[in-house]
């Protein structure tokens, strides 16, 4: 339960009006057309990444040739899920590259990772469109989960909390993703890891 319900009730209004500048509903705003990018084609992958139809998205790169040629060239190993804290960005590259072996990888940040995935529905939503289309244009083979203790985030939806809470809702809040995305992507791996201030790692079992 979220001890600090008055500021996640203000995230959600934020998130939910699609503007952290105030909480009126802002108009849609049209993605720019620029002289070498389709309409037709913005629009028809728009139509796609919204049902979250892998096959039929795989369908469409076959059918584009230049997505097909880019797809040629860019494969890579996974997608990681991190927080947005710039303390643990070498961190992490660093965990990717020698525990996991891995050095071609798509990444996708939230503020605490996990934790907002579980919170806000278009951020998960989000995340899961870019799960897609890395699955479908670099043929990623695994999710990884990447936390951090000391997560001002946790801390903003959860209130004042110890370390060891915070260390049990990170693993609760990885378990948790993993028990949301897993059905979603029967043909991925799913790892996570949890950094701790002084840059030791641990993996987490899912």
């Amino acid at each position: 339960m979220f001890k600090n319900q008055p500021v996640l009730n203000y995230l959600k209004s934020m998130t939910k009006a699609g503007t952290w500048a105030n909480t009126q509903a802002q108009p849609e705003v049209q993605p720019e057309v620029h002289s070498n990018c389709s309409a037709n084609n913005i629009a028809k992958l728009g139509s796609i990444m919204q049902v979250e139809d892998l096959s039929a998205l795989n369908q469409y790169v076959d059918s584009n040739p230049g997505a097909k040629e880019y797809e040629v060239t860019h494969k890579a190993n996974a997608i990681f899920l991190s927080c947005m804290d710039f303390r643990f960005i070498d961190d992490t590259i660093r965990l990717l590259e020698h525990q996991e072996q891995c050095r071609c990888f798509d990444s996708f940040c939230l503020a605490g990772c996990c934790l907002g995935t579980n919170t806000f529905t278009k951020w998960r939503t989000v995340f899961k469109e870019h799960v897609i289309l890395a699955e479908s244009l670099h043929h990623i083979h695994k999710i990884i989960f990447v936390e951090h203790m000391d997560c001002g985030a946790y801390k903003l939806i959860y209130g004042e909390i110890t370390r060891d809470d915070e260390y049990a809702l990170h693993i609760k809040n990885m378990r948790e993703a993993y028990q949301r995305f897993k059905s979603l992507y029967p043909n991925l791996q799913f790892v996570a890891y949890l950094i701790d201030v002084d840059s030791k790692w641990q993996k987490i079992a899912l």
